[in-house]
Parts: structure tokens; sequence; C-alpha cells
């Protein structure tokens, strides 16, 4: 049974509580009192409407898996990696990744400009940037070798010489990202991870499309995320008073991660010269760029004239009106 979130207190006060139940990040996404009866947050979906709803449990049924609790496990359905072991990603356990969000002052006068703006957006950008192939974590070494042909390093670099990642210092550095800004020489590795060979996940997503093709745009958005943190629910038992049971995340993969956000920050970086604005997958630009239906291909989703830019996320067009990246958009007139 599916309820909303603010219904979970409820469901819990009426079976006193009892068994048990599963929260993430301070929120209950299952709950199950008895072995027959199980209760489970509907906003983790957060489905358009009814149809849209009812489109994703007949997916899911269809594909034999039980009701999902979040589009990650219809991705689990279609994948099935091993775990990465982890005395690879144990050094890297406490590096984080994200979108590229900022704004190109130098390009702006008074935080505006008065010519013609391009908005883009890069067709399932993550999905694009996992099909690129990702390191085999079966064929990983260690290495201190800042030329290896595939490979992930904790290294210190000079100032600068990554746009997204001003500054200096300790940080992650994959060997695409190495190649793009030329960090040859100016890149002294702590200690690296090598990787003799890479693996596709093209039959993973093929299967996606195949089997939940109401969900797979929500799928290709969100799947990263399960390798991006080391967070998992907690487990919290009631069967002889409430007990607390702290998980770890067992796909938790920052290497996978780091592989797959820098190639999107790496697209945008390619168009950075004629960049106003600049948030997760998305650009503001001065000029055209070739457009395409293809996933990593430029998406044409506006043309204004005239802009400013207050912050990163936080543009608009005009004295009234107020936009935000993203599924926010906001109106003042």
């Amino acid at each position: 049974m599916y309820v909303k979130g603010r219904h979970f207190g409820t469901a819990l006060h009426r079976y006193q509580p009892a068994g048990q139940a599963w929260r993430y990040r301070g929120k209950w996404t299952t709950y199950c009192p008895t072995r027959s009866l199980s209760f489970k947050n509907i906003d983790r979906l957060m489905p358009r409407n009814d149809e849209d709803f009812w489109n994703i449990m007949h997916e899911a049924e269809t594909a034999k898996i039980q009701p999902p609790t979040s589009f990650a496990d219809l991705f689990m359905a279609a994948h099935r990696g091993r775990l990465p072991r982890r005395s690879i990603v144990y050094p890297f356990r406490l590096q984080r990744f994200g979108g590229w969000q900022s704004v190109i002052r130098e390009h702006l006068r008074n935080g505006e400009y008065s010519g013609r703006v391009y908005h883009y957006d890069i067709n399932r950008a993550y999905r694009w940037a996992a099909l690129q192939g990702l390191p085999d974590m079966r064929t990983a070494f260690w290495t201190k070798n800042p030329l290896e042909p595939c490979a992930v390093y904790l290294a210190n670099i000079t100032s600068d010489r990554i746009p997204y990642d001003r500054g200096s210092g300790l940080r992650m550095i994959t060997s695409e990202e190495r190649d793009a800004f030329r960090l040859h020489e100016n890149m002294f590795p702590v200690y690296g991870v090598g990787f003799r060979d890479t693996i596709s996940l093209a039959e993973t997503f093929h299967n996606i499309d195949a089997r939940f093709p109401t969900s797979s745009k929500r799928i290709g958005r969100s799947f990263w995320g399960m390798w991006n943190t080391r967070v998992a629910p907690e487990q919290i038992s009631w069967k002889h008073g409430e007990k607390i049971r702290e998980m770890k995340n067992p796909f938790f993969n920052p290497i996978w991660a780091a592989f797959i956000t820098s190639r999107v920050k790496l697209r945008l970086s390619s168009v950075r010269e004629h960049a106003l604005h600049i948030y997760v997958d998305a650009i503001h630009s001065t000029v055209e760029l070739p457009t395409g239906e293809n996933d990593g291909a430029w998406r044409l989703d506006g043309i204004y004239n005239g802009m400013w830019f207050r912050s990163p996320g936080h543009w608009g067009e005009g004295e009234y009106t107020l936009r935000h990246c993203g599924r926010a958009s906001v109106q003042c007139a």
C-alpha cells in the first residue's frame, strides 16, 4: 500500500507501532507492521498523476518485481553488476560529486546580458555519461603513475586548472579530466587506481527502455545517485523494544560517480567560452549550438533577448519574470 509521506505517522500510530520500518535521511520509506502488510512512501516515486502511478505499477508487475520504493529498484532489476570491492573505493569515501553551478560574470555587466541568449540542456546527461563506458572494478590496481590510460586519482593540482573546481589542494581527478585540462605536469598523485578494462551499460539501458518505457527517463536521471552516497536507509525494529540499525550502502561507488559527473561537466566546459550561466546539465549561451535527439546532444529549450543572472539556478528575463532551473518556475507579475 502506498501512502503520502505526511500520512506515515498515522500508519505507525495505527499499528502501535509494530514490525519494522526503514527511514532514509529522516523520512520514512517503508513500514511493515506484519509480514503480509506493508506501507511505502509514494513521495519517492513522485508520479505525475494517477495514470502515471498505475503505469509504473503495471511495468513493475510485468517485470515480475515487487512494487518499487524508488526508481533505483527498477534500475537494479535491469542491472546485475557486482558490488565494488570496499578496499578500492575506501580511499575515496569522503569525496562528493555533483553538477557544475556557475554564473560566468566576466561576460556580464552588473549580472545582466543585453544580447541574444540561447538556453540548452544536455539530453539524458547522466545516462549518456554512463553509456561512455565505466571502469571495470574487477580489473583495478593501485598506481601513482599519472599517465595511466584509465584511472582515478587523489592528487594535488595547481590552482585554477579546472574551471568547475577552482582553487588548489587535494581532490579526486579522473584520467579524462587529466587529459582534457592537460594536468600531466600539474598533478601530483597521492595515490590512484588504474583499470585494465571498462564495462558497458548499453544492455542495461536497453532492458530499461524495453521493460519500463514509462519510467525510463526518470530512471536515467536518478540511477547514479545510489553510487554517490554512503548513506543507506536505517532499519527500525519493534519486535523486542525499539532498535535502530544503521546500514551502509553496498552500492556506493565514488569512482563511477566521479566519471559520470565529470563527463557532464566536461561536456559543458567544451562550450564555456560562450556561457553566461551553467547549471548542472543546462547552459545559457551567447551563440547557437548544434542540437540533436541522441543522448548527450544539446537540446534547445528557449531563446531570449537579454537576461539577468543573480546566482546559479536563479535567472530571469525582463523586470518581473523570475525563473529557476529544474522543475520550479515562479512567475511574478
